[in-house]
Parts: structure tokens; C-alpha cells; sequence
């Protein structure tokens, strides 16, 4: 239930403004989660693809050499991956194109770029803190 209200909290506050529009994204992977949650009655639902997190649930955590550069540590070394960018990664066919881009000051640039709660917990990969650095950072106790 916390996955909601953060979702509908995050929803609230960027719904009209461009340079929030991460918070959007984080909305809707926390609104996803919070249903993953509620049907298998598990706490800690798997981690969004760290590729787009808007492709869904991953399936597999693996090293992506090709994403490793630029990005000063924003991924962890074992990536969450969907089923799709697993199967591109095993063509060698999985490289910064791919990444989300979301829109800002200077243009679009990839989703590990941007600073602030989604990029330090990497959408949750960066071990159990997820939701609650998420309520911290909307100010919910």
C-alpha cells in the first residue's frame, strides 16, 4: 500500500511539470510494484528493468558491460534486466540507445544520469531500501 500512496504522491506533484518528469516514471514503477506486491503477498516486489524501468518487472540480474561507462555508479554491476533487454544483451545488441531518456534543461539524456533518489537507489536494484528512501524523499514518515 505504501507503493501507492508514494505513486499517487509522486503523481500529484510532477503531473505538470517537465523537469519532474522522472518522478512520472517513478510513479508509474512504483504503482506496478505495489501491484506485484499485493497479488504474490510479498513484500519486496522484483526490481524494474534498469534499462527503462517503464519495460516492467526484470527477470534476471546480469553484468552489462556495454552500460558500465558514464555513469558514475549509478548501476550496480549486476543490472536488473526485462526478458527483451536480456535477449538483446546476449545478441551484444544492449548499449546506451536503449536507456530511457528523460527530458530536461539541456535537452533528453538518459535516466542514469539524472541526480537524485531514483538514480541512488537505481529503481530499487541497490539492495532493500527502495521504498523507504522513496517516502523520504517526498517527505512521508
Amino acid at each position: 500500500m505504501s507503493a501507492y500512496d508514494a505513486a499517487q504522491i509522486l503523481y500529484d506533484d510532477a503531473k505538470d511539470d517537465e523537469s519532474k518528469a522522472i518522478d512520472l516514471v517513478g510513479a508509474i514503477v512504483l504503482a506496478r510494484q505495489g501491484c506485484v506486491a499485493l497479488a504474490r503477498d510479498i513484500e519486496a516486489p522484483p526490481s524494474p528493468c534498469l534499462v527503462n524501468p517503464l519495460h516492467g518487472r526484470s527477470v534476471v540480474r546480469k553484468r552489462v558491460r556495454k552500460l558500465e561507462k558514464d555513469h558514475g555508479g549509478a548501476l550496480p554491476r549486476q543490472c536488473p534486466l526485462c526478458a527483451n533487454c536480456r535477449d538483446l544483451d546476449k545478441r551484444q545488441a544492449l548499449d546506451e540507445r536503449r536507456l530511457l531518456r528523460i527530458p530536461g534543461p539541456g535537452g533528453h539524456r538518459p535516466h542514469t544520469l539524472v541526480p537524485g533518489v531514483w538514480r541512488e537507489t537505481a529503481w530499487g536494484a541497490h539492495g532493500k531500501t527502495f521504498l523507504p528512501r522513496v517516502m523520504r524523499y517526498l517527505g512521508v514518515d
